[in-house]
């Protein structure tokens, strides 16, 4: 149902409506897509660039890497890739992610597997 609403949803159930979608939706961000090998070079070179010191140990590549493409994959989407702040907006989500949102540590809180 939509949130402001309550009368429509939110996301029309497209997939149930087309069978041979979902199979393929799947197969888009799976590992052998195109989006899932972009999504293991973000996470290999994350991974690289904690090696060298230059990103926390301790951060979860596979997740910064799904972050990274997700919001780019948005911008793509939002039809902001055309205009001539993208680069910028590209730029500034990267920075975010890579240094993060928060102030200081969550206590009791464990990073995941990078």
């Amino acid at each position: 149902m939509c949130p402001a609403s309550g009368d429509t949803p939110a996301f029309p159930p497209f997939p149930a409506s087309r069978p041979g979608l979902a199979p393929r939706l799947h197969e888009l961000v799976s590992g052998t897509s195109v989006l899932g090998q972009i999504e293991e070079t973000l996470r290999q070179y994350l991974t690289a660039e904690q090696r060298l010191g230059r990103l926390s140990p301790g951060a979860d590549a596979r997740t910064g890497a799904t972050v990274l493409l997700g919001a780019v994959h948005h911008l793509v989407f939002t039809g902001r890739a055309s205009g001539p702040e993208f680069a910028g907006e590209v730029e500034r989500t990267v920075d975010t992610v890579l240094s993060g949102i928060e102030a200081g540590e969550r206590p009791g809180h464990a990073a995941g597997p990078a």
